[in-house]
């Protein structure tokens, strides 16, 4: 079951960041890339280089959806950077929740994803917020590995 919103900050099971090489099991299905995908991506610090948890979120992700969210070439994703180093941000997330969309269309090679965490937002000497992070990503299948690719939000 995804998550209908936020809990409290104190009620977050924080999960370790994901790092390290993927492995095949995370790759084994739709739900398992999107999870993995989210997990390596989702904590940050603000003192950590330009790109350091997209870098670590590539080897799950397609090149087309690489080429949307390396922040060397996304303005987005530069933008959203810089808004981080700015607050003096670090956050810390939930172990992602991920579910095939009941709605959406799927074959033996494409799925769409919904996958949500909980981040504990905290600026540098403020108050610790928890959002939720939710996106919907088409997965494919590309030589025997599920890979997350673009994202397929409405609006």
């Amino acid at each position: 079951m995804l998550a209908s919103g936020p809990p409290l900050v104190g009620s977050v099971l924080v999960a370790p960041a994901a790092t390290g090489p993927v492995t095949a099991a995370q790759l084994g299905s739709p739900e398992a890339a999107a999870s993995t995908w989210l997990s390596r991506w989702c904590a940050f610090g603000w003192r950590s280089p330009l790109g350091t948890r997209e870098n670590l979120a590539h080897p799950v992700m397609t090149e087309r959806a690489w080429l949307n969210f390396d922040p060397l070439t996304s303005p987005a994703s530069a933008k959203a950077w810089a808004a981080i180093v700015a607050g003096r941000q670090s956050a810390v997330c939930s172990a992602p929740v991920a579910l095939v969309s009941p709605e959406a269309p799927r074959s033996a090679t494409g799925a769409y994803v919904i996958v949500t965490a909980n981040r504990v937002n905290t600026p540098e000497g403020g108050t610790p917020v928890v959002e939720q992070v939710r996106q919907t990503r088409q997965v494919l299948l590309r030589e025997g590995r599920w890979l997350v690719d673009i994202a397929a939000d409405a609006g």
